[in-house]
């Protein structure tokens, strides 16, 4: 391969021999005097010499001591300050190696142990102390004073009426123990159910309107004064063509109560049913008693609500509120949640 020399030379400012095979496009004396220039470079003014790196930290302070005189001079005002450029191409790449020691203390790698106590500090100066023994045992008096009402309690009470026939005969009033004894569920074992009676949906009864406002207007033109019944329409719409919406809204605009029914009106409870979380199991409580109100349904029929230890729904249940701990619970069972449409 041939090269012209003289058009290389002109062009790219090299210079190379014509009749070497060498592709080496430079100029052998250019480079030795940049050799030359940082040899000189490199060598103190008292004759010694100084690596690369020595060279690179004394420039750098030159550089900075200069820095350092120009801001001194700017301060004064005998220097007016001009324009630096801030961009520079660097083409050196900066690497930084982190080394990391994973040691640990001779105390905490459980080599050696380094603690001459072999049994455990007591806190008590004096075991053997009548306070140190009654803290440990108890006390006697406190443990006979319990015997003797565990055997007062145990006795039979033939002297008291009341609860019994003749008590009824004689018109004495029973007292408020046996009365939850005689009004207790009894199970068909002969246990009584003590839960029955702590259930929430026993309290979630229909209550009569106390306002004006509600005594005035029906549970439907109730709904109607809402906020979120102006954008009825166009909020289903959104619905239909998205499968995320978030719903922003002042408390009490309807988001909780409205927003289900709606979707119960449009279809969406044709093929699944709609689940509503709430944050508290009152809330969660309190939100499907007012939409089986507006539903005109039971609780625990067409509207319920699951929270934890008590699942007030049934076959019909369409619309179902619950707490966000019972629906983490479902997804244990059913993933993908098919029985849910919204």
């Amino acid at each position: 391969m041939e090269f012209h020399y003289r058009y290389d030379r002109e062009e790219g400012n090299t210079m190379f021999d014509a009749d070497s095979s060498s592709f080496f496009l430079g100029d052998d004396a250019a480079f030795k005097k940049k050799e030359a220039e940082l040899a000189k470079r490199l060598v103190r003014r008292d004759g010694t010499k100084m690596s690369l790196a020595q060279s690179k930290k004394l420039s750098q302070l030159s550089a900075d001591n200069a820095q350092w005189e120009d801001r001194q001079l700017m301060r004064s005002g005998t220097v007016r300050g001009t324009e630096v450029q801030t961009e520079f191409d660097d083409e050196e790449e900066h690497k930084v190696i982190l080394l990391v020691h994973d040691t640990k203390p001779p105390f905490l790698d459980g080599r050696v142990v380094f603690t001459k106590q072999a049994e455990p500090v007591m806190p008590l100066k004096d075991p053997t102390s009548d306070m140190a023994i009654i803290s440990r045992k108890g006390s006697a008096l406190v443990r006979e004073t319990h015997e003797k009402q565990s055997m007062n309690k145990s006795r039979q009470r033939f002297w008291e009426l009341a609860g019994s026939k003749l008590g009824d005969i004689l018109g004495v009033e029973k007292t408020a123990e046996q009365i939850d004894a005689d009004t207790a569920t009894v199970g068909e074992e002969g246990e009584i159910d003590f839960k029955e009676d702590s259930k929430f949906a026993q309290h979630m009864k229909n209550g009569g309107a106390v306002s004006d406002f509600a005594k005035s207007k029906t549970l439907s033109e109730q709904r109607q004064y809402l906020p979120i019944f102006s954008v009825r329409d166009e909020l289903l719409q959104v619905i239909r063509e998205n499968q995320v919406i978030v719903v922003v809204g002042e408390t009490g605009s309807g988001k909780t109560t409205q927003l289900t029914q709606y979707l119960h009106e449009d279809g969406y409870t044709t093929n699944g049913i709609v689940g509503c979380t709430q944050p508290r199991r009152v809330a969660a409580m309190s939100v499907a008693k007012r939409v089986s109100e507006e539903m005109e349904t039971e609780l625990g029929d067409k509207v319920g609500y699951a929270i934890r230890f008590e699942d007030v729904t049934g076959r019909n249940t369409i619309i179902k509120y619950m707490t966000d701990g019972v629906l983490l619970r479902e997804t244990l069972k059913d993933s993908d949640l098919d029985k849910y449409r919204t």
